[in-house]
């Protein structure tokens, strides 16, 4: 570092030849005074223009322009350009083809009011451009052929390119999204989570998600996606993929097929698996609570005669009308199941025997007076119910056998009525 009072650094001096230098360099340099008049042409804009040198007359560098450009078959539309350039003093560039390559003049002004002309052959960079874009053509091809949200992010989070997806399926055009910021983008409902995601994925962590749609007026419900990393050659995140699929026709699928597993396809209540299932936990519960816990077994009585008089479109009726019949008479605590044929099987949580035999005879009192209305025929039908209590000792099929037994017990005693399993 050198102070107020320290000598000057020594400067070397340096040789240089400038125009030996120009004469060998790979691309055309001129000179053009403020006249227009060509002062100084290397070797390349010699060959180029077919010049001689010296040249014995003053070439104005427009009308030599202007002649080349007619013999090579150019447009004239880049001359006009690059004289409008030159009258204003600016800079100006252009690309014009020359037999099978590409050339690129780039004009510079001069404080003299002349102006400096280089001349460069980017055929490789043009054709690596061509390619380029080929390459950003099949790559927009493909995402746009993709069923789902895909998106590249840069390290600011926006977004660099959007397939049609986005368009589709959001409303917003490509080119309005293509520079958005994300948090711009995204539902003010996920922008929190996914910001989070998205900052954790530019330390390099692939982060997966399962996420509601993007509105509730969207036909997409639900979606699944990925927020993965882009690395360079030193591992630094240089930017973000987004892909995130419409997962609403898949969730429903599963959910039909959750519901296939656990319900009676005819009434819509708990299947025998799933409502042993559900006793198992409600023991579970009454065990750890201290609290009561009762379950009967409700059949219908005569049943067989409904189906053999009027067949088994009279008899499904009667049963799908019995389930609701009984929804409505306990407690959506309270779990129902149907366990086979006209069998159905009631847990009654936190329910002492007592409080248990006041919803069962309920049941039955609102059955004895409803009829059930087959096309023009009125069907009336009775049920007779055996319940329990649950002691701690009991496992669950022990308490769905004393009920049962006690359910045999009422319909030995003359049916249409309660008996509680002692």
């Amino acid at each position: 570092m050198t102070t107020p009072n320290s000598p000057s650094p020594l400067r070397l001096p340096l040789e240089f030849n400038t125009e030996e230098y120009l004469n060998v360099v790979d691309h055309g340099v001129l000179f053009v005074d403020a006249q227009g008049i060509l002062r100084y042409y290397n070797p390349f804009c010699q060959k180029l223009f077919a010049l001689e040198y010296p040249s014995h007359q003053p070439i104005n560098y427009f009308h030599l322009l202007s002649s080349w450009s007619d013999s090579q078959g150019l447009s004239r539309l880049w001359l006009i350009e690059f004289d409008a350039a030159m009258t204003a003093q600016q800079r100006h560039y252009t690309r014009v083809k020359h037999n099978d390559d590409t050339l690129e003049f780039k004009h510079q002004p001069l404080p003299s009011g002349g102006f400096v002309h280089c001349i460069y052959n980017i055929t490789r960079k043009a054709k690596q451009e061509q390619i380029s874009a080929l390459h950003y053509s099949q790559l927009q091809t493909m995402i746009d052929a993709m069923p789902c949200f895909v998106s590249l992010l840069n390290t600011n989070l926006q977004f660099v390119i959007a397939n049609q997806y986005y368009e589709q399926h959001l409303g917003i055009s490509r080119s309005d999204i293509e520079g958005s910021y994300v948090s711009d983008i995204l539902p003010p409902s996920l922008k929190e989570r996914h910001m989070n995601l998205l900052h954790k994925a530019l330390h390099g962590e692939t982060q997966h998600f399962d996420d509601q749609g993007p509105s509730e007026e969207s036909p997409i419900k639900f979606v699944h996606g990925a927020y993965i990393p882009c690395f360079d050659q030193h591992h630094n995140v240089t930017g973000i993929v987004d892909i995130t699929y419409d997962t609403t026709d898949q969730k429903n699928q599963e959910e039909n097929l959750r519901i296939l597993a656990e319900r009676d396809p005819l009434t819509g209540l708990f299947n025998r698996r799933k409502v042993m299932e559900c006793l198992d936990l409600e023991i579970l519960r009454a065990n750890r609570q201290s609290s009561p816990l009762s379950v009967a077994v409700l059949d219908l009585d005569y049943f067989k005669n409904v189906n053999d008089t009027w067949g088994h479109a009279a008899g499904d009726l009667v049963l799908k009308e019995f389930a609701l019949l009984c929804q409505q008479q306990i407690r959506k605590l309270d779990y129902l199941g149907r366990i086979g044929g006209e069998e159905f099987f009631l847990i009654m949580g936190n329910t002492d025997q007592q409080e248990a035999s006041i919803v069962l005879e309920r049941i039955l009192s609102v059955l004895r007076h409803h009829t059930f209305k087959w096309q023009q025929i009125e069907i009336h039908i009775t049920c007779s119910a055996g319940f329990v209590q649950w002691e701690p000792t009991q496992s669950n099929q022990q308490l769905y056998s004393l009920a049962d037994n006690a359910l045999y017990q009422a319909k030995n005693q003359g049916r249409d009525q309660i008996v509680i399993a002692t």
